[in-house]
């Protein structure tokens, strides 16, 4: 399923047997990462820089240069690393991977 478009996909653990994130690598080089740890903290990260130079990115890392953002901590980065804006994603880790796919 989907081997048109995904080449691979890559456990990454912290530790044996501790997943960190989930990594889908697909044909075109771009890969998304999915991190939600069991503390609420996620991350979806889609990456392009070697396409376009663009990356996209939700993630509720409490950073204080975000702090005047609506959603804080939750944000979202549009297409480069400072261009960053409130997040709408869901709180539910399936709903939010589909939301932001």
């Amino acid at each position: 399923m989907f081997r048109d478009i995904v080449d691979d996909v890559v456990r990454v653990e912290l530790l044996p047997g501790v997943l960190a994130k989930v990594r889908v690598i697909f044909v075109d080089g771009s890969f998304l990462d999915i991190y939600w740890s069991p503390s609420e903290r996620y991350s979806l990260h889609y990456e392009r820089r070697h396409i376009d130079g663009r990356v996209y990115r939700h993630d509720n890392a409490p950073h204080e240069k975000h702090r005047h953002i609506s959603t804080f901590p939750k944000h979202y980065h549009c297409g480069c690393e400072d261009n960053v804006m409130g997040s709408n994603l869901p709180d539910n880790p399936v709903k939010a991977v589909e939301a932001f796919l």
